[in-house]
């Protein structure tokens, strides 16, 4: 795995000088503009994970999710993880976080299909390669990628990344074993169908 994820990490390593720029730009996107009048935290068995370079190994972190409704219309998906609570170079409390409405919620679903059968391939023959699969708008002109990511010959990742200004941000991606991209699918297909909107909860309680 240690070898694999020295691969992984050179082969995005050229595209990390774009990192900050784009960091830069998206928070600025998030902020310009984009008001939700509904919030709605969403309960699911969704688990993001990050690779904790003091066990060497890929752990699942607490992942958050949520829809928010805006003037517009538009529903928007939220997913963010968190990032073991350290700051990051810019003194904001580390979370990596993508977004995506309901048409970009059936991408990334589809997507996980793909990953599947890969998965399966890659574990059967050993093999440790990565791979996107599809890429996504996001808001705000951003995108989401899907990627394939191998950690061993015998432990796959699905890889999420949000992308801007042409360079995505590796270093935030979200990652998820084969049974988190299942319970992904399901929220994102359950999202996609609108099965799940946003809606005011607490008004029920008086």
């Amino acid at each position: 795995m240690g070898e694999n994820k020295d691969n992984y990490d050179r082969e995005i390593g050229m595209k990390k000088w774009k990192v900050a720029i784009a960091s830069i730009a998206v928070l600025g996107g998030c902020a310009s503009g984009l008001s939700a009048n509904i919030d709605m935290p969403i309960s699911t068995g969704i688990s993001a994970m990050q690779f904790n370079s003091v066990a060497s190994q890929y752990m699942r972190r607490p992942t958050f999710v949520s829809v928010q409704h805006y003037p517009s219309g538009e529903e928007v998906m939220t997913i963010e993880r968190d990032d073991y609570g350290v700051r990051d170079k810019y003194g904001a409390e580390a979370t990596s976080r993508i977004w995506f409405d309901r048409s970009g919620a059936k991408v990334i679903a589809d997507a996980t299909n793909k990953y599947f059968e890969w998965e399966t391939q890659a574990s059967e023959a050993g093999d440790i390669f990565a791979k996107d699969i599809a890429k996504t708008k996001s808001i705000k002109g951003g995108a989401v990628q899907v990627g394939f990511a191998s950690g061993s010959g015998s432990q796959h990742y699905l890889t999420l990344e949000f992308c801007a200004l042409g360079a995505c941000l590796a270093d935030s991606a979200l990652f998820f074993d084969r049974a988190g991209a299942e319970a992904l699918k399901e929220v994102l297909t359950d999202f996609a169908e609108g099965k799940i909107k946003a809606e005011n909860v607490s008004s029920k309680y008086n």
